[in-house]
């Protein structure tokens, strides 16, 4: 390469491209997916109590994070919505379950 090529950069070198915005994109695109799981497992399609809330989570915090980064796409909302539905759903079923069982618990004499 010869300077005449890129006279403004030392020995010619060609300037360095801008990083694309890859990992805020995969970070949204993390998000939706465990909105999608989260939203599963609280409505009861695989019955682990504590999951669904964890993953969900997760999918808020990466959703605002791709957010912030500046991802203008629609998968950080859409995994922040259904993460916080999903938190919210399963949040209010383990109350339910829990709620359900000292109700059952309550009924059930103890005789020892």
């Amino acid at each position: 390469m010869n300077n005449q090529q890129f006279p403004n950069r030392p020995g010619g070198i060609p300037p360095v491209p801008p990083m694309s915005p890859m990992p805020a994109e995969g970070m949204a695109t993390a998000s939706m997916i465990l909105g999608i799981v989260s939203l599963v497992g609280a409505l009861g399609f695989f019955w682990i109590p504590i999951a669904p809330q964890v993953i969900a989570i997760v999918g808020i915090i990466l959703g605002a994070s791709a957010k912030r980064q500046g991802n203008t796409g629609s998968a950080a909302t859409a995994g922040i919505v259904m993460s916080v539905i999903a938190l919210a759903l399963g949040i209010a079923l383990l109350i339910g379950s829990i709620a359900c069982l000292a109700c059952a618990c309550a009924l059930i004499p103890f005789s020892w």
